[in-house]
């Protein structure tokens, strides 16, 4: 009898697990966005994304939803750190409950872990994020419901920005543009904001340093624009994104700003002091002395010919003079007193001395 009700509890136990579970968890859906101008190819909707208005902008949320509801943009084509990258989007956000917007980057495997919340992250242990983000969870230890943060591997911003500084709030409905950049060589990451139809700003809202490779480590990764929202009925957020754009840069390994080794660089028999008493000895000593010989050999060469070269000119300038003497003082205007002739000079007068004083 004692066996037959274990046996009754554990059935109802699993029974009841799983029906939880298939409430709590729903299947998540993948449907490609058509192709448009404002987003970019090769972009997934997950969740309750969708495309609206003829497909010329993406919702992220449900506002129908029974209980929570959230969407993911996503990017399928993986890339890998260190690589630099420049996005740009313009969104909305409404006024009511909600998490707001996510640009998230998180593993290539990440797409099974996708959850009803925290922008679709609370599964997720290794992620990067920038929020824009429209709720005040103090658990997380969000300073107000208008803010950009930065998120590395947990919604507790490691670096934050209140909109409010540049007169802008994100939950009031209105479209508004953001930049996001990232140079791997500086690892300095850009986050710029301003309201939709204004010029990129010159300065960003909030800069923060972060090395993505370190982070990642060679890992493939995905990058997708994320919102969720757990206010049931009316009061759900309706988050839309207009248009997304992202772009890869990748730094030529040579202009990598790595040290210069010069003992590595050089040839071994330049050092000034061998790492092995022993190596200039047998065989190899005796082929550096060779390569040593035909350096100075070369060298002498050149100089010979330089000199050869020198005589040369040397002798077709004199000849060109035809041997002649080169008169460094002209014969005109001579201060030597040798180089003048005297004369005497006989004048002949008619009529007396008197007729010359007249």
């Amino acid at each position: 009898m004692a066996s037959c009700i274990s046996v009754s509890f554990i059935f109802i136990f699993t029974v009841s697990v799983l029906l939880i579970s298939s409430a709590l968890i729903r299947p998540t859906s993948c449907i490609p966005l058509p192709r448009t101008p404002q987003f970019d190819l090769d972009l997934l909707l997950i969740g309750d994304a969708q495309s609206v208005d003829s497909a010329s902008s993406v919702q992220f949320t449900d506002p129908g939803a029974s209980s929570s509801s959230s969407g993911l943009l996503l990017r399928t084509k993986p890339f890998r750190f260190p690589i630099s990258f420049s996005t740009d989007f313009v969104f909305s956000i409404s006024s009511h409950n909600g998490d707001g917007l996510a640009l998230v980057i998180v593993p290539a495997d990440f797409l099974p872990r996708f959850s009803r919340d925290s922008f679709g992250l609370s599964r997720e242990k290794k992620f990067f994020g920038v929020e824009y983000d429209t709720f005040m969870n103090v658990n997380v230890g969000d300073e107000n419901a208008n803010h950009v943060g930065v998120d590395v591997d947990s919604l507790n911003s490691v670096a934050v920005c209140n909109v409010s500084s540049i007169n802008l709030v994100l939950s009031s409905g209105m479209k508004v543009h953001s930049w996001v950049d990232y140079d791997s060589s500086s690892k300095r990451l850009e986050i710029r904001l301003s309201e939709f139809g204004s010029p990129r700003p010159y300065n960003p809202l909030l800069a923060y340093q972060i090395d993505l490779g370190q982070l990642w480590k060679g890992k493939e990764v995905l990058v997708g624009l994320s919102s969720s929202s757990s206010s049931p009925g009316n009061s759900m957020q309706n988050t839309i994104v207009y248009s997304w754009k992202f772009s890869l840069r990748s730094i030529p390994k040579w202009l990598h700003s790595e040290p210069l080794d010069p003992l590595r660089s050089s040839p071994k028999w330049l050092h000034s002091q061998p790492a092995d008493p022993q190596e200039f000895s047998g065989e190899k000593g005796k082929d550096i002395k060779i390569l040593d010989n035909i350096v100075w050999g070369l060298m002498r060469f050149v100089f010979v010919l330089i000199f050869a070269a020198f005589v040369v000119v040397l002798l077709r300038l004199v000849l060109a003079n035809g041997g002649n003497q080169v008169n460094v003082v002209p014969a005109k205007g001579s201060t030597n007193p040798g180089d003048f002739g005297y004369q005497k000079v006989n004048m002949v007068v008619d009529g007396g001395l008197d007729d010359i004083k007249h």
